[in-house]
Formats: structure tokens, C-alpha cells, sequence
């Protein structure tokens, strides 16, 4: 399964909003993660796909915690 894909099908548990932010990034990192690792164990990758790969995280924990670009929050500060 794709990242991207596997961040698609958890956007319902984002839209919940009895759940905790901490309670979604939980789940973030069993399921998303997860499966970005386990697909990432055959091959080496390049710097260019790592900087990819570090967006992608990035991009997916703003969205969980509802920092948009306008906020000018550091990626230092969200990890």
C-alpha cells in the first residue's frame, strides 16, 4: 500500500473529532508509517526520495495537528 495512499484511507479517523491529537498520531505511525516502512524495506533510498519521504511526513503531521503554512510553524516544532 502506498503513503499516500494509506493517509487517504485514514482521512476518516482525522475527521473525528472526538479523538485527541496525540490518539491520531498514534494511529498515524501504526498505520501510515507502517506501511511506508514495510514497503521501503527493498530498496536503498536515493537523498532525493528521502527529502520526498521527510515532506510527505511533515506535510501529514501538519494536517493532523491543523497547522497550516500561514501559522510559520517550524517542522523543529512539530517533531
Amino acid at each position: 500500500m502506498l503513503p499516500t495512499y494509506a493517509f487517504q484511507t485514514f482521512q476518516p479517523v482525522l475527521r473525528n473529532r472526538h479523538l485527541s491529537a496525540r490518539t491520531k498520531c498514534t494511529l498515524y505511525r501504526a498505520i501510515v508509517i507502517n506501511n511506508l516502512v514495510y514497503g521501503s524495506e527493498a530498496w536503498v533510498p536515493k537523498a532525493s526520495q528521502m527529502r520526498r519521504l521527510d515532506v510527505f511526513h511533515m506535510r501529514c503531521l501538519r494536517h493532523i495537528l491543523g497547522i497550516r503554512r500561514l501559522d510559520h510553524v517550524t517542522n523543529r516544532a512539530i517533531s
